[in-house]
């Protein structure tokens, strides 16, 4: 019984060694889709864009100190090695992604360690402010001109611009969402993350996007179908935004920045929080206010010039 035992344990580490870091957030992400979770390749889109280096290395492989070091490369840079810091936004989502899928390998019996996500303590949040100055966007829009990107590079960054939407809701865009005539594009309550039906206004030029991607692929369901994959929205964009904001000699901006920038516009054009809450799909203003309330000097001078000494 000793030796069988001491087999079935040999067998289970063995078997343990042979599943990669890939292969667990695929399993991951299957398990995600079965469930009916919305964003099921989250975790791969964290680990792909901040450590690639660890795809290829057996799950078993990551230790502590890898996920310490790593979420402090990304919260502080390494001056010595020319990385830039990202801020503990960046860390903690690492950090919850680890948490997540060691979660999950537990659960599943394919690993019988620690959660080693739950060993690293998130860093301090505070509230990201980065936003597209006036300069910025006009870089920007001008390095998405360029002819060497991907077709859906452009229209699919812009529309983003334009509608203030999450990636992943942008990604997952489908053409019977869009209702043109009304300007309105629905995004089913499944894939909100608030949980409701959410409505994003669709300006002329986003339902010009949309008219010039249903021409494109006039059989399709996805406004940004992959090259690749087939019958799937593109995925993976961390790689090309990247390069597209290394063209425009941009730095610390993020794809979800575009939605920051969105909602701190509408502020400083005097829409009320209440209205910017509705557009940005937030059923609390309170969370309108923290997070895309970043009202500009001119703003403020403008308001101050008007009120009487």
């Amino acid at each position: 019984a000793k030796a069988e035992a001491e087999e079935r344990a040999r067998a289970k580490a063995e078997t343990e060694r042979q599943i990669s870091v890939k292969k667990m957030l695929t399993l991951f992400e299957q398990d995600r889709k079965a469930k009916g979770k919305r964003n099921p390749d989250w975790a791969e889109e964290v680990l792909n864009y901040h450590c690639p280096e660890w795809m290829a290395l057996p799950f078993v492989a990551i230790t502590k100190a890898m996920l310490l070091a790593k979420s402090r490369e990304l919260r502080n840079g390494d001056a010595t090695r020319g990385v830039r810091p990202r801020g503990p936004q960046s860390a903690g989502i690492l950090i919850k992604a680890m948490r997540a899928l060691y979660a999950f390998a537990i659960k599943e019996e394919l690993y019988e360690g620690h959660n080693i996500g739950k060993k690293v303590d998130l860093p301090s949040e505070s509230v990201r402010t980065r936003v597209l100055t006036g300069a910025e966007k006009a870089a920007l829009l001008e390095a998405l001109d360029k002819p060497e990107w991907p077709a859906y590079v452009r229209p699919l960054f812009r529309f983003l611009m334009l509608t203030g939407a999450r990636k992943t809701n942008a990604l997952t865009a489908r053409f019977d969402e869009m209702d043109l005539a009304s300007g309105l594009w629905r995004i089913p309550a499944e894939k909100s993350k608030a949980g409701h039906v959410m409505e994003v206004i669709l300006r002329p030029e986003a339902v010009e996007i949309v008219k010039a991607q249903r021409e494109k692929h006039p059989e399709g369901q996805w406004m940004f179908p992959s090259d690749y994959l087939e019958d799937q929205p593109v995925k993976d964009v961390w790689h090309i935004w990247r390069k597209v904001v290394a063209v425009a000699e941009i730095d610390g901006l993020t794809i979800h920045d575009l939605r920051g920038t969105y909602g701190s516009d509408l502020i400083n054009n005097h829409v009320s929080l209440n209205v910017v809450a509705k557009a940005m799909g937030h059923r609390n203003v309170a969370t309108t206010a923290k997070h895309y309330a970043h009202v500009n000097a001119a703003t403020v001078r403008e308001a101050a010039l008007a009120v009487a000494a």
